[in-house]
């Protein structure tokens, strides 16, 4: 990042203590990001089974003989807390460690800062489309986030690919089995 030429002296201390207030602070976009990802991918990996087993069982549940549904309202009501709560039970692990994971990290980029003016409600910052568009298109800083944000995306699909290639048949042994006529 280029230092403005207009400024010749240092920030003093009253000074950067302002904007610490702020909420101005120098923190890393891609390390939160780095850690939620490898983070997760270690609690998947970690919790593997655990998902298996409950991914099982709801399909059991809805696709077996055990349930039988009717399509009244409480019939409704009660799959649908029934679902919720299988759900919570898969997701709940991994969306806490996750989201430890990343309040960690903030942490401990900018230490024990609370800054209530950040999350001051401002109308100008909402509702400026030209200024939004202008910063999109002609911003350099932008364009390699967006490069940034596209190759992250597709290292991820790409891997998210080669894993679903090579364990096709186990997540859908059905579906290679050809029916004898």
């Amino acid at each position: 990042m280029q230092r403005d030429p207009s400024r010749t002296e240092v920030a003093t201390t009253k000074r950067r203590n302002k904007a610490r207030e702020q909420g101005s602070v120098p923190r890393s976009q891609e390390l939160p990001k780095l850690t939620v990802l490898v983070g997760g991918l270690i609690v998947m990996r970690v919790l593997i089974g655990l998902i298996s087993d409950e991914l099982r069982t709801v399909f059991v549940l809805f696709l077996g003989s055990r349930v039988a549904f009717t399509p009244t309202r409480d019939g409704v009501y009660a799959v649908f807390w029934l679902v919720l709560k299988e759900l919570a039970i898969i997701l709940f692990p991994l969306l806490f460690t996750i989201a430890l994971i990343a309040y960690l990290t903030q942490r401990w980029q900018v230490g024990a800062l609370w800054a209530p003016k950040v999350f001051k409600f401002d109308l100008s910052r909402l509702f400026n489309p030209m200024g939004a568009l202008k910063k999109m298109l002609i911003d350099p800083k932008t364009l390699v986030q967006l490069g940034k944000q596209v190759a992250m995306g597709a290292t991820i699909a790409f891997a998210t690919q080669l894993v679903l290639r090579k364990h096709f048949n186990e997540f859908f042994p059905c579906s290679t089995r050809r029916s004898k006529a």
